[in-house]
């Protein structure tokens, strides 16, 4: 696909709105949007032998500093943060467990509380729903979407799980073999001859 990506508020980078294009900032403009950005992996990207609470302060590890982060020195506010997200992601109760210790789907969720850790306005999610149960996608997703009105978030969403897909999505845009065959809400593109040809 060859689009532009504007997404970033110009408050935050102090940029004219004509350069607010992503792939023409400078390096540090970018690394300021990238701040407001978080992304949830198909694999989980865990550091496995840190415990839960410590992998929810990981999201925030770009707004301390190193010494503060090595010796896991993170400002109150962003620990009782941390336990807020615990709690809505329901894993509160182990916040002093290791990250190896989770099931599949606890471990999506703590992905997502760092994810969300991090204060992002954007939030990709790359197969969210992949090797979870249905029980755990529906529950994943009600999580995601209370989320994302909680903190006014944007997501993109990337998922072969249609019913994910239609149940959260407001737009859906198709692509087969890398190029884009469909684009609109999710009843029109569910009865789109190239999507259901494709599909």
């Amino acid at each position: 696909l060859s689009q532009k990506i504007r997404f970033i508020e110009r408050k935050l980078l102090s940029l004219p709105e004509k350069e607010l294009e992503l792939t023409r900032l400078s390096s540090s403009a970018l690394r300021r949007a990238r701040r407001r950005m978080g992304m949830i992996f198909q694999e989980y990207a865990l550091v496995e032998r840190l415990t839960v609470m410590e992998n929810v302060l990981s999201g925030r590890l770009g707004y301390v500093g190193f010494w503060r982060s090595y010796f896991r020195k993170f400002p109150s506010a962003d620990i009782q943060e941390a336990y807020r997200l615990l709690d809505r992601v329901g894993l509160k109760h182990m916040a002093d467990k290791r990250a190896d210790e989770l099931s599949g789907g606890q471990r999506r969720l703590l992905v997502l509380a760092r994810a969300i850790a991090m204060k992002p306005k954007l939030l990709m999610l790359d197969e969210p729903a992949a090797g979870l149960s249905p029980v755990n996608v529906d529950n994943l997703m009600k999580i995601i979407m209370q989320l994302k009105d909680k903190y006014g978030l944007t997501l993109i969403i990337i998922e072969h799980i249609l019913k994910v897909v239609m149940d959260t999505c407001n737009t859906v845009t198709v692509l087969d073999h890398g190029q884009k065959i469909a684009e609109g809400t999710p009843s029109q593109v569910k009865d789109d001859n190239a999507v259901i040809e494709a599909y």
